[in-house]
């Protein structure tokens, strides 16, 4: 009977459920065995629907966001058991998705705080970004690690939202649709970096105070929450500790799309978003390509080789940033199963280099190897049935001529007039009427 796994077509011998004891899982890195082809062409991997019997009650998610330089690992180094990397300027340190654990004082619960690079990263692209997280939340969801909220932190001390960090907070609606807005905590932070008068202070509040009335208001209007953030732990806690309290899973829009829809990654809300920001960018790539075409052939007729050259090289440049934002385009179609698998592949790539064996570790390890060791027992069992498929048609194929030949024999027999058979021998052979001549 086939049962949903983590890849189709997987046969088990029962319909009864298979019972999962808790596990500890090793952190060292492990490659998925390789499959033939054709094999590995047909696996994909496959979310199943939540088992609340094997739910990690105690385990719990928040997702911490932001644009690059907003705070995001300063909060999470606050709370978590481990060490977490900080950066000190606009330049993200966070460039993959992270995860940090502590025990809720007061719950007991294990919470995993997800840190999450901007969509104004300087070194990746906005796809590769929504692919990760989008892939993370999505194993989160698979995994029954519940998540419970998103924190999503802006500098107070910014006196405008500028084009990316607008672009993060309408990604950030995306992400989450407006039926998980009653579960995010927008935060303002850095409110220390302001001059330390009532002068200084008042100027947050207005700005706070905009932001819930303009920026914020479809999610504050949905029952968002909004709180500040001074620094301290207990600020840190406190702005954690009011989602963990609550301890309400939510499903965001995103994971809804990926896995209950099963929409591709272009398809769903956010990577729609992402499509058209990359549209606007290729066009305004195309009109600088047709502007550069005609100023190097102004330049040319002018027979001014070097100018000619020059926008020569900056048309090529153009061109190449068209075929790369093109590339990216064609990366959002993926669905949720291949990009679960890509971001697998990725992982025990960068767990193989010494520079970021350190990063990869953790809780990070322990989903990715859960992962591949349910994986693995899912290939095993295929392998099995495709064992047992191969055994049975090859005893069919061995005994079907010598059935076939049995029945043709028992059938002649059955047929044979009985006046024939008391005969006997090869007298009563010869004894039988010629058929099938003519008579001259």
């Amino acid at each position: 009977m086939t049962t949903k796994g983590y890849f189709a077509g997987i046969r088990r011998s029962s319909t009864e459920p298979i019972s999962k004891p808790p596990r500890r899982i090793s952190v060292a890195s492990a490659a998925i065995p390789e499959a033939s082809s054709q094999r590995r062409n047909s696996h994909n991997v496959h979310f199943r629907e939540k088992d609340t019997t094997t739910q990690q009650d105690d385990t719990v998610v928040i997702a911490v966001m932001g644009v690059t330089g907003s705070g995001k690992s300063s909060l999470i180094s606050l709370l978590a058991d481990q060490p977490v990397g900080i950066g000190h300027n606009l330049q993200s340190h966070t460039t993959h998705t992270d995860m940090f654990s502590f025990s809720h004082p007061e719950t007991n619960n294990t919470v995993i705080l997800l840190d999450t690079p901007g969509f104004d990263d300087t070194d990746r692209s906005d796809t590769e970004i929504l692919k990760e997280i989008s892939c993370f939340l999505a194993m989160i969801h698979e995994k029954r690690w519940r998540l419970v909220g998103i924190v999503y932190l802006h500098r107070i001390t910014d006196p405008r939202l500028g084009g990316s960090a607008m672009k993060n907070l309408h990604m950030f609606e995306k992400l989450c649709g407006s039926r998980s807005f009653p579960r995010v905590v927008l935060v303002t932070n850095m409110w220390g970096d302001l001059e330390p008068t009532e002068a200084g202070r008042a100027i947050g509040e207005r700005r706070q105070n905009e932001l819930k009335s303009q920026f914020w208001k479809t999610i504050v209007e949905e029952g968002g929450n909004v709180m500040q953030h001074d620094g301290s732990k207990e600020s840190a806690s406190a702005i954690v500790s009011s989602l963990v309290k609550r301890n309400e899973e939510v499903v965001l829009h995103i994971v809804h799309e990926l896995v209950e829809e099963k929409k591709t990654l272009d398809e769903t809300d956010a990577g729609q978003y992402v499509q058209a920001e990359l549209l606007k960018i290729k066009k305004k790539y195309d009109r600088e390509i047709a502007d550069l075409q005609e100023s190097m052939e102004e330049a040319m007729e002018a027979r001014d080789e070097e100018t000619a050259r020059a926008i020569k090289r900056e048309r090529e440049a153009a061109k190449a940033k068209v075929a790369q934002k093109a590339r990216e385009s064609r990366g959002l179609k993926i669905s949720m199963q291949q990009l679960v698998q890509e971001k697998m592949a990725e992982y025990d790539a960068r767990a193989t280099e010494p520079d970021n064996q350190e990063a990869v570790r953790g809780r990070i390890a322990e989903l990715f190897e859960e992962f591949k060791s349910e994986i693995r027992e899912e290939m095993r069992e295929e392998l099995e049935s495709e064992m047992r498929d191969v055994k049975e048609r090859l005893a069919k194929i061995e005994t079907g001529p010598t059935e076939k030949a049995e029945q043709r024999v028992e059938q002649r027999e059955e047929e044979q007039p009985k006046e024939d058979i008391k005969s006997g021998g090869l007298m009563g052979w010869f004894s039988r009427p010629l058929t099938g001549f003519s008579r001259a």
